[in-house]
């Protein structure tokens, strides 16, 4: 196996999921590449069946047997899609933590919440027991749950949703991983709540912890990204720095998703991008999002490549081409 050599602590490069259904190839990430520095925050965005959770779930290797993974995920000189089980077991949850969207559905509703932070700094850490639930406690203090010495004793049915996903966050701190992957972690929870767990990741960035945050939502976006990159039926619409997107968005996708926000459109009703995500197994011809574009002409029969908007900033709409541009 070949070592990657890179400046970024992540880099996706043409990273492609595809999985053998009876009706054909569902292509869910499609040549998608980005990266992800020390202490940055990387939101992607897009509606739902755009190929996000999956693309999370790639960069771990979680996805069943049916899924074939290509392509690299370049961390600490090694590419994660070669690494063997064993490899990868032991980079989940130590040096990578994920953080799912139902935290519910994650924790084990028979163990008690501190227990399971206790057994992730074991199983991983070799730490003594004594002195994980020392930092289980601790950590659950840090994510602002009140008497969590108390509350290390619960069992997830004890806890409100927030208290849950604050618990899912402390187990993913609880080895000290260089990266956390969220998926939609806030999607659940009522605006307060979401604002309160947004400021715990925002707290995280300050400590030099990178984020790689899923989301369909602009507004948390706009609070906690430092980068964006726009998915739609699995492949990059836009990417760059989140200043340039949310002020200059220049795909009609991301413009669209943009202009759907409260308080966004001049008009009373919200705005809205007529049409749905293509079929995965048989998506269109050449750019996936012509078929609800206002802007569609005949170069978009084919697939178009990312065009430079600015050092920071890339669109794959061949409205950037020079061609089209003269």
């Amino acid at each position: 196996m070949h070592s990657i050599r890179t400046n970024d602590l992540l880099t996706v490069e043409n990273l492609k999921t595809y999985f053998y259904t009876p009706e054909g190839i569902l292509k869910a990430v499609d040549e998608v590449s980005f990266s992800l520095k020390e202490g940055e925050c990387v939101c992607i965005v897009g509606e739902s069946g755009s190929g996000k959770s999956t693309l999370a779930l790639s960069i771990l290797k979680l996805l069943d047997e049916s899924a074939r993974i290509e392509g690299r995920v370049a961390f600490n000189g090694k590419n994660l899609i070669e690494l063997s089980e064993d490899e990868i077991r032991k980079i989940r949850g130590n040096e990578i933590s994920m953080i799912f969207q139902n935290p519910q559905s994650s924790l084990n509703p028979v163990m008690r919440v501190g227990e399971q932070i206790v057994e992730q700094m074991i199983n991983h850490k070799r730490m003594d027991k004594k002195e994980a639930k020392s930092k289980a406690i601790e950590l659950l203090r840090e994510m602002g749950i009140p008497d969590a010495e108390k509350r290390f004793g619960d069992f997830p049915h004890q806890l409100s949703g927030g208290m849950k996903q604050r618990v899912m966050i402390a187990m993913a701190l609880s080895c000290n991983p260089k990266i956390i992957i969220a998926d939609e972690p806030t999607s659940a929870l009522d605006v307060t709540i979401q604002a309160q767990i947004l400021d715990i990741f925002k707290r995280l960035k300050q400590k030099g912890i990178s984020i790689l945050f899923i989301t369909h939502d602009f507004g948390i976006v706009s609070v906690i990204a430092d980068r964006i990159v726009v998915m739609y039926a699995g492949r990059v619409m836009e990417k760059g720095t989140a200043v340039e997107i949310l002020r200059n968005p220049e795909h009609p996708y991301t413009v669209g998703l943009l202009d759907c926000l409260p308080g966004t459109s001049e008009k009373d009703r919200l705005a809205y991008i007529p049409g749905t995500i293509p079929s995965l197994i048989e998506p269109p011809e050449g750019c996936v999002f012509s078929p609800r574009c206002r802007f569609r002409f005949d170069a978009c029969s084919k697939t178009p490549p990312e065009y430079p908007v600015s050092d920071v900033h890339s669109v794959a709409c061949f409205l950037f081409s020079n061609e089209v541009n003269g």
